[in-house]
């Protein structure tokens, strides 16, 4: 799920988020965020990917450049900063750390995928037109076979009892 994040400037320049990303990963995710900060007042959570960062796209840009991003942005005076960040939607079970929570998701059909194969669920599918994970357009046709297919497998394998899996 899309979350766009507003976050008022603090007198000592910092936000209250750290983030983390490895040279495989394609943008920055949330590895902390401290208590009572601008961060966590704005919407920021433990686990959220940060897509854009005031409105420009941060695909591939390292930690330190996002730093002298955002030094230059309150140095111009700017009192807020916007973040657009990917969230997966939570757990019903509330001692499950985000940080920690698996990102395979199993996706009920129809599944939709980009033409680099990130797949989407059919309610994300019809509200975005870039991936959320590679930013590529989204085209009109993505059905992810392969989705459908382990649903309907894992849903014969392990049945749900009572309304409840």
């Amino acid at each position: 799920m899309l979350q766009l994040c507003t976050i008022y400037a603090c007198a000592n320049g910092t936000l209250g988020l750290n983030l983390s990303r490895a040279p495989w990963d394609p943008y920055p995710w949330v590895s902390g965020v401290q208590a009572k900060s601008s961060a966590e007042r704005g919407g920021v959570r433990l686990g959220d990917t940060l897509l854009e960062l005031n409105g420009a796209d941060v695909l591939g840009l390292r930690i330190s450049e996002l730093a002298s991003r955002l030094q230059d942005h309150w140095q111009s005076g700017a009192e807020v900063v916007t973040l657009m960040m990917w969230r997966q939607q939570a757990s019903s079970d509330p001692n499950e750390d985000p940080a920690e929570a698996s990102h395979a998701v199993v996706i009920k059909p129809p599944g939709w995928q980009c033409c680099n194969g990130h797949v989407l669920c059919n309610n994300c599918r019809s509200r975005s037109v870039k991936c959320p994970v590679c930013r590529v357009p989204l085209g009109p046709r993505g059905r992810c076979l392969l989705s459908d297919k382990l649903f309907t497998l894992l849903a014969e394998s392990f049945p749900c009892d009572g309304g409840k899996c």
